[in-house]
Parts: C-alpha cells; sequence; structure tokens
C-alpha cells in the first residue's frame, strides 16, 4: 500500500499531496530508518519515551495525510490503522505522566 501511495501524482489528490509535503513525508521515512542510531544516544527511559510520543505523533499525522488521498476498502485500512496509532500516543503518554509522577 505504501508503494501505491508514495506513487500517486500530486495532482491526483492535491490537497493531500500538500500535506504529505508540509508533514516532511519523505523526511519522516528517512528519520524512520534511523531510528536504530538515534535509540543508541537516547540517555534514559524519559528520553525514550518521549522520542517514541513524537514518532507516533508523527505517524499518525502521516497516517491522516494517507488517509486523505483514499477511497474504499484503502481508506479504512489506514483508518484502523489509525485508530491502533492513537492508543499507542495514549499509552505512551499515559506512561510519560506515571513516571515523572513517581520522581
Amino acid at each position: 500500500m505504501y508503494s501505491r501511495l508514495l506513487s500517486l501524482p500530486g495532482e491526483a489528490v492535491p490537497e493531500a499531496g500538500r500535506h504529505l509535503q508540509a508533514l516532511g513525508g519523505e523526511r519522516m521515512i528517512d528519520q524512520l530508518r534511523q531510528a536504530k542510531t538515534r535509540a543508541e544516544s537516547l540517555r534514559d527511559s524519559f528520553d525514550a519515551l518521549a522520542a517514541a510520543l513524537g514518532l507516533e505523533k508523527d505517524t499518525l499525522l502521516l497516517y491522516y495525510a494517507f488517509a486523505e488521498m483514499l477511497t474504499g476498502d484503502d481508506r479504512r485500512t489506514v483508518l484502523d490503522i489509525m485508530e491502533l496509532e492513537k492508543h499507542h500516543l495514549t499509552e505512551v503518554a499515559d506512561l510519560i505522566v506515571r513516571g515523572s509522577s513517581s520522581s
């Protein structure tokens, strides 16, 4: 599905194409590829959770832009994935709150 999304011409869905460009879709994909290197530089669990929270937010925004470009079953699939990402975001945020309140 990703290769199909990324191969859509910007003119096909101009608004979604602008969203992807504004979100830095290619930059985000590069950052995901460099996750191992970034993970090695984390100092503690708070840094790891903060990085995870940022990643979950960015991922949700990227899926939102994808959903704008799709219809039918493909769009439903992306919306279902977004619900999972929202759950992940909440879980990570809860971990941060629990960690900061126990310090």
